[in-house]
């Protein structure tokens, strides 16, 4: 109000009018308490927690003894500009993504994969689906509490015997699977195909995922076809092949 009486040489009473709000209202002032020391001790929590919201920084002041709630807290941490920075990831290219051919006749191709369901009581149970690509015939629907690795080879091991084996199977990275992936001739299997990511520092990736807990089922090695490459199950049990080679890389000579 008073950058406004100033500019246009207006008295209070003629700038308030214009402006539409009471005198009193133009005099109020504010008689809440400006709460430096929690401003203070809030700074300092969020330098030294850089990664922490309004959430965790409330936790860690009552912890300390402050009688504060999340409302105020926030408030204090949006006038602070304490928010969180998140930087935006960069968008990667694509590859080229190369379609599967589509199957010609039975049993070239089968996909198998888990559907869940629940019990009239809560409870809840998975079911081991394998279709076969060509005929969408189901060929196996295979209910459970509990799906293993193990149950899984047994169900394959009867599908082989009653309709002989696949040319290929096609699967997620599932930990079910695991077993199929590792010990693909328990089952008459030659060899397994699984989701393969490519990296520019195989080794540098192989060293984070051991810090992270991963097991190695196959270690990083260089590869025939070029590259190093290497095989780790995750803590969730998922298998993952990862490695520098490029298959899609047009810019390397054949």
């Amino acid at each position: 109000m008073r950058k406004i009486r100033q500019a246009y040489q207006l008295n209070e009473s003629r700038a308030c009018g214009l402006v539409g709000i009471t005198r009193w209202i133009n005099r109020y002032q504010s008689r809440r308490d400006p709460q430096d020391e929690l401003r203070q001790r809030l700074r300092e929590l969020a330098g030294n927690r850089p990664r922490y919201g309004y959430r965790r920084l409330t936790v860690m002041l009552r912890r300390a003894g402050w009688k504060v709630n999340t409302k105020r807290v926030y408030r204090i941490y949006r006038e602070e500009n304490l928010g969180v920075h998140t930087a935006k990831r960069k968008k990667r290219g694509a590859h080229r993504r190369v379609p599967l051919p589509e199957s010609t006749r039975p049993n070239q191709r089968w996909s198998m994969d888990f559907v869940s369901d629940r019990l009239a009581d809560g409870r809840w149970f998975r079911i081991l689906t394998v279709v076969d690509q060509y005929t969408r015939e189901c060929l196996c629907a295979y209910a459970d509490r509990s799906q293993t690795g193990d149950k899984v080879v047994v169900q394959m091991k009867r599908l082989v015997v009653l309709r002989g084996v696949p040319e290929s199977i096609t699967t997620d990275n599932g930990g079910e699977f695991a077993k199929l992936m590792v010990q693909p001739d328990e089952i008459g299997l030659r060899e397994t195909k699984g989701i393969y990511l490519i990296v520019s520092d195989a080794d540098a990736v192989h060293t984070t995922a051991k810090a992270a807990g991963a097991e190695m089922v196959l270690d990083i090695r260089d590869m025939d076809y070029g590259g190093r490459a290497f095989t780790c199950r995750d803590l969730e049990g998922h298998l993952w092949n990862i490695g520098t080679y490029d298959p899609w890389d047009t810019s390397k000579p054949e």
